[in-house]
């Protein structure tokens, strides 16, 4: 087969850190393109104890393929360089046309950029395109010096063959297992134990719903297993900042997964709860909301940042918010709280009758499967635009 470009990719492969998720996505969709030749080299992790055992990717039917990308010899002509991994690499490098992926959850990408270990500055090449997941994340690259029209949004995607709505059987046995009883509704969250992912506020809000509906519960799904801080150790933390909220009671209604969880079994999680909620201050881009629409739940999310990409009224209510800046200028929105709590309390009033989730997978489908985003992105690795 004749390939027109050679493609090298530098990053990181078969762990489930989201940068590498995204790459391996986008890998699949481009490795049937045939205008590309694709290697591939590998960057060391960000944290040194990350590994492919304990941090499985879970593509199983794609690990042997992506395993199996070579590396390019010196002597190859390398037409496109793609760096996907952190901190980011501004740097030249032998090839064509240079992209970096990138995101900016607080708008401000300081001490994010690979720092040279001869020299004390960052290496940034202002000649390289940058590619990054949302709007609200294109600010922070402009504001470090990049041409608007060289940093470039490209979202991220969901795969509908793996996340999809469940039977009724399957919901049951899931709930079973989790010892949830078919009348509780089921608030779920997927994401790091950190500030910017809002799970203080999302803890404070819960403790007020549960007052209110005695079947209520929250399962919160750390990344653990990537980052050091668990959810409960999160929760003993604001259970310190909140003792009287944060009841005994409240706390036993709350779920906490920390294992390493296949693409499978996080599927069938999202599609066992009622509701998915994220009342998050910065993201780049939030992918977990977009996956629970696509098993079938409804989502809550803070109004105002980088999720507003893929607001449809067919599965979001939004959470009002305030743009505010910390003193070291990182920008993010701090979600209103009788806002969440009101939002959580009309999903278990109305249940489904708020939100056409069957809309929400054909939105889903006509603008974020992962063949529509790496479209395009081989556009703009051959175009220079989309």
């Amino acid at each position: 087969m004749n390939f027109s470009k050679n493609l090298l990719i530098e990053g990181w492969r078969e762990i489930n850190h989201s940068y590498a998720m995204v790459n391996q996505y986008q890998i699949r969709e481009l490795l049937k393109n045939n205008n590309f030749k694709i290697y591939f080299k590998d960057i060391p992790y960000f944290m040194p104890e990350w590994n492919k055992k304990d941090n499985s990717s879970g593509l199983k039917d794609f690990k042997e393929k992506i395993s199996k990308l070579p590396q390019p010899s010196n002597k190859l002509k390398i037409d496109i360089l793609y760096r996907i991994s952190f901190p980011y690499r501004m740097y030249g490098g032998n090839a064509n046309k240079i992209f970096v992926f990138g995101t900016s959850e607080y708008q401000k990408i300081d001490n994010m950029i690979y720092q040279g270990e001869e020299l004390n500055e960052k290496y940034i090449n202002k000649s390289i395109k940058v590619i990054t997941p949302s709007n609200w994340s294109k600010v922070g690259f402009i504001k470090e010096g990049f041409k608007e029209n060289d940093v470039i949004v490209i979202p991220c995607g969901v795969d509908l063959k793996i996340f999809k709505p469940i039977n009724k059987e399957k919901k049951i046995k899931v709930r079973k297992k989790l010892n949830i009883n078919n009348d509780h509704f089921v608030f779920l969250n997927v994401s790091a134990m950190t500030w910017n992912k809002g799970i203080n506020k999302l803890l404070v809000a819960f403790s007020e719903i549960k007052r209110k509906y005695s079947f209520a519960k929250l399962i919160l799904k750390d990344q653990s297993n990537l980052y050091k801080e668990t959810a409960k150790n999160y929760i003993s933390i604001t259970k310190k900042k909140f003792p009287n909220l944060l009841t005994d009671e409240v706390l036993s209604n709350i779920i906490v997964i920390s294992k390493n969880l296949t693409l499978k079994e996080l599927s069938e999680l999202y599609g066992s709860c009622d509701a998915y909620v994220s009342p998050y201050r910065a993201e780049g881009f939030n992918m977990p909301p977009l996956e629970a629409a696509a098993c079938g739940i409804p989502t809550i999310l803070t109004s105002g940042g980088s999720t507003d990409d893929y607001y449809d009224p067919s599965f979001v209510l939004k959470i009002e918010g305030t743009k505010k800046t910390l003193n070291d200028g990182k920008n993010y929105i701090e979600p209103d709280l009788e806002s969440l709590i009101s939002n959580m309390s009309n999903l278990i009033e109305k249940r489904n009758s708020l939100l056409k989730i069957n809309k929400a997978i054909l939105f889903i489908e006509k603008n974020f499967t992962w063949k529509l985003i790496s479209k395009k992105l081989s556009d703009l690795f051959i175009n220079d635009q989309i």
